[in-house]
């Protein structure tokens, strides 16, 4: 054999040796490397997230007695689904304060898909003149609670046709 035969299958088994490093060696090392920068830039993001929420629990805390008030008011927006006694009582009052008269009908909790919370139906029967019965809905309209009109019927009253007699159905929401 040649010098030059031995140098060619020298530089063959050389080459066979670096593609054997390469494939067994360097490939599975690189690829270590782009998952360890991968689960590193995850860390970073998550870490990053983390950092922000923090910061906002601490504007939160500093906050606390502002947003505590701001809470509360939206709290007492919802009514008592196992004692609506406050709204009914708010009902009578306002009512009281229009003028007419107010015959309320609850109806049981539900949960409606579509809608974001608990609700309660009442039925009001109202009769008064219908100045009177309007500024009962505007009170009802501007009221403490959340509530929503479902629907309004207003008739005139046989024996008296300055009066009226309304039902009103509406949705409360509750906690």
């Amino acid at each position: 054999m040649s010098i030059e035969n031995k140098t060619k299958i020298a530089a063959g088994l050389l080459a066979l040796v670096l593609v054997i490093v390469v494939v067994f060696w360097l490939w599975p090392l690189f690829s270590q490397i782009r998952e360890t920068a991968d689960s590193f830039i995850s860390q970073k993001n998550r870490l990053a997230e983390l950092e922000a929420k923090k910061e906002n629990l601490e504007v939160f805390a500093a906050n606390r007695e502002t947003y505590r008030d701001s809470l509360e008011r939206i709290d007492n927006l919802f009514v008592n689904s196992r004692e609506p006694i406050g709204f009914i009582e708010f009902l009578e009052k306002e009512a009281g304060l229009a003028g007419i008269s107010i015959e309320i009908t609850p109806v049981s909790p539900q949960k409606i898909e579509g809608d974001p919370w608990e609700s309660m139906n009442f039925r009001l029967l109202l009769e008064g003149d219908f100045s009177d019965v309007a500024r009962f809905l505007e009170a009802l309209e501007y009221g403490d609670y959340l509530l929503q009109p479902l629907n309004l019927s207003i008739s005139r009253m046989e024996k008296n046709e300055d009066k009226v007699s309304a039902t009103l159905n509406i949705k409360v929401y509750s906690k």
